[in-house]
């Protein structure tokens, strides 16, 4: 990939044309947009304040209908992970980085057409990746446990792909991509 192709990729951060948008931390802080940033951990807010934000958050996730684009740049539990799979009009979903074990929810994700799962060393399976008939980008960064990536093949409309790892653990990892390739 050359430096330029890089700049291009979808969720490439470019300040300039306010993507990501600005990171909304309290509800009361939300604007009518088709887009999302959200900081609700690793704040300076005491660890109990924080709890409360991922709570509320949690219950208004599914709410929010005209939002289309979700980004986590903050730590993700499995609680914020799972009300994020609850929203509908969902077309791209962010994760920085988490603390995600399970990835089965995803499923629910009927319209989610851009993927970027970072470090999340927890995850265990990634095969309900399946279920995202639609997706066209995926990120996988730093999913340690995982060594089959098979299912990967199957999603037929997917046209970027990167999945990248430990420079200090090296894998050998599966994938079915063949019968895709065009020589």
């Amino acid at each position: 990939m050359t430096e330029e192709q890089f700049y291009q990729t979808f969720w490439h951060w470019s300040p300039e044309k306010n993507w990501p948008p600005n990171s909304t931390t309290h509800i009361k802080d939300i604007k009518p947009s088709d887009k999302l940033n959200l900081t609700i951990t690793q704040t300076s807010f005491p660890a109990s304040l924080q709890k409360e934000l991922v709570s509320v958050w949690c219950e208004k996730l599914p709410q929010l209908q005209e939002v289309k684009y979700l980004w986590f740049t903050s730590r993700v539990n499995q609680e914020m992970f799972d009300a994020a799979c609850e929203m509908q009009s969902l077309e791209g979903l962010y994760i920085k980085w988490s603390v995600i074990k399970d990835i089965g929810k995803i499923a629910n994700l009927k319209n989610i057409k851009r993927l970027h799962i970072g470090s999340s060393t927890k995850i265990e399976d990634v095969n309900p990746l399946a279920d995202l008939v639609n997706l066209q980008v995926l990120e996988l960064i730093n999913l340690q446990r995982i060594q089959d990536y098979s299912v990967i093949g199957n999603l037929t409309e997917l046209r970027e792909l990167a999945i990248t790892g430990d420079v200090w653990a090296p894998k050998h990892l599966k994938l079915n991509l063949y019968d895709r390739l065009e020589l």
